[in-house]
């Protein structure tokens, strides 16, 4: 059972490595992961405390329960503020995590300051790179640019030329199939 423990936390320990440095958001795996370890911890705290096993020893496993909880909130955490160039201007809600985009919590420094004061056009936050109008444009234009000028068909006069022939009706309570 050690052995296994040690190898999760080594594997933790490795992963927010690993995943640190190439993603601008907290990992959404080791969040779920920390997330579902808590879970089964506080399951079995509350077995073992209706089974009232108090000669267990109870160090080891809130030690474990603490430090996991510790790094589930720094795992939570936006990265906005170490971030380098050029992701330094990405949306909040593309550096949210799992929780963060789950929950809006990204949206609530915009509610808080808007609360403070009247928001202006600089205190809105940058839209994702897919809802980006100017990328959207260039999407459309390229494909504008790209189709046949001239069709001979129009996709939707093939439909009327070339029927799709549509599979014959089976009644389930038949007895032929």
């Amino acid at each position: 059972m050690h052995l296994v423990s040690l190898a999760t936390a080594t594997a933790v320990c490795v992963l927010s490595f690993l995943e640190h440095g190439r993603n601008v958001a907290p990992s959404t795996l080791l969040t779920t992961y920390l997330t579902l370890a808590i879970f089964s911890d506080v399951i079995e705290a509350g077995l073992r405390l209706v089974a009232w096993n108090l000669c267990h020893p109870w160090g080891l496993k809130s030690a474990s329960f603490g430090v996991k909880l510790v790094l589930l909130i720094l795992e939570s955490r936006t990265k906005r503020t170490i971030l380098r160039e050029p992701y330094v201007n990405l949306s909040p809600e593309e550096t949210a995590g799992f929780f963060g985009v789950a929950f809006f919590w990204w949206v609530n420094g915009l509610l808080s300051q808007g609360y403070a004061k009247l928001l202006s056009l600089s205190d809105i936050p940058p839209l994702i790179g897919a809802l980006d109008v100017m990328t959207t444009r260039e999407l459309i234009q390229r494909e504008w640019d790209n189709r046949s000028k001239f069709p001979t068909i129009v996709p939707h006069q093939q439909l009327l030329i070339k029927p799709q022939k549509s599979p014959k009706p089976v009644c389930p309570f038949s007895s032929r199939y």
